[in-house]
C-alpha cells in the first residue's frame, strides 16, 4: 500500500499553485453539478487561490496538499477563527 502525504501549501511554488487550481476547479464542479447556476465562473478560481494563499500567512489558517506517491489526490484546508479573520464565526473554534 502506498503511504499518502500531506505537504503544506505553498504559494511560491507553481507545482503547488497549479495542482491546486485544478483540483479546486474539479471541486466546484463536482459539489455544483446538480446547480450549474451554482458554480464559481473559472475566471475566478485563481483569484480564491491566491486569496487563499493570502489568509494563509495572515491568519490562524492551513492548507495541505494530498499526495499518494508523487500523484496529487486532494487538499485539505483548516482555519482556527481569530477576531482578525473576516471569516471568523466564533473565535477560537475552528474547522
Amino acid at each position: 500500500m502506498e503511504k499518502i502525504n500531506f505537504i503544506s501549501y505553498d504559494k511560491e511554488n507553481i507545482n503547488h499553485y497549479e495542482g491546486f487550481l485544478k483540483l479546486f476547479s474539479d471541486y466546484f464542479d463536482e459539489i455544483c453539478s446538480a446547480n450549474p447556476e451554482d458554480n464559481i465562473p473559472k475566471h475566478i478560481i485563481p483569484k480564491i487561490i491566491n486569496a487563499i494563499g493570502e489568509e494563509i500567512q495572515k491568519y490562524k489558517e492551513w492548507l495541505y496538499l494530498c499526495y499518494k506517491g508523487t500523484h496529487l489526490i486532494g487538499f485539505s484546508i483548516a482555519q482556527i477563527d481569530t477576531p482578525d479573520n473576516p471569516m471568523c464565526k466564533k473565535a477560537g473554534w475552528g474547522f
